[in-house]
């Protein structure tokens, strides 16, 4: 991975601890991580403070790893052992196993390639708009998977058109607003426990959340 690259990542954890985690960051050219924000329902501090914590490393086959620089802390609470980089160079899917057990699914976005400046005109509401295949699961609460289809309007207004869920439970959650700023953060207006990311060839986003049960989700969206 060439840096330096600005990237968001959402996680779900489940186990010894059931919770979201969304956070952005860079990696540098040196391959060394940088936190900018995190965030999740347990408030955990910034990883190092704000400095260079870990570092992640990739093989010729796209398999990428996170191990910690020595000495720095705090630590993030879960290192990614093994991730995988997609064709277009943009998003890696990881597993993790955190120091207090829990068990870890995290998806990291980067937000524009390394050799392609960030405009105002990189992301931009219409961008988000189109027919989306979901995925989405949750754990605490009512935990359940669900899948289906979202569609999208150029104004960011958002209904299910098909939904089933683990319940066996088949009806269309009510619509929803969705918004989109500069750098491709999707929010929720009235939610803030929302927090997704639309990648940046505008054909995938991913979200975490809290939902009406007190559950923790994680969704993945592929536009069709």
């Amino acid at each position: 991975m060439a840096g330096p690259l600005s990237f968001v990542y959402h996680q779900l954890a489940s186990g010894a601890r059931s919770e979201w985690e969304h956070g952005t960051g860079q990696i540098g050219q040196d391959q060394a991580v940088t936190y900018h924000s995190i965030d999740s329902p347990t408030n955990p501090p910034l990883p190092g403070g704000g400095g260079k914590v870990t570092a992640m490393a990739i093989t010729a086959d796209g398999i990428v790893t996170e191990t910690p620089v020595a000495g720095v802390l705090p630590q993030p609470a879960a290192l990614m052992s093994w991730g995988v980089m997609s064709a277009d160079k943009m998003t890696v899917v990881g597993t993790a196993t955190a120091a207090d057990g829990a068990f870890v699914l995290r998806v990291i976005q980067l937000v524009h390639p390394p050799s392609i400046p960030l405009t105002p005109a990189t992301y931009t509401l219409g961008n988000l708009a189109g027919a989306y295949g979901f995925h989405e699961l949750v754990d605490g609460g009512t935990s359940l998977w669900s899948h289906g289809e979202l569609e999208i309007d150029p104004s960011g207004a958002a209904s299910y058109a098909v939904y089933s869920d683990s319940s066996g439970s088949s009806a269309l959650p009510a619509p929803l607003a969705l918004s989109l700023d500069q750098q491709g953060m999707v929010q929720q207006p009235g939610e803030p426990s929302y927090n997704g990311q639309l990648s940046y060839f505008g054909d995938l986003m991913v979200a975490t959340g809290t939902n009406a049960s007190g559950g923790y989700g994680l969704g993945i969206f592929l536009k069709r």
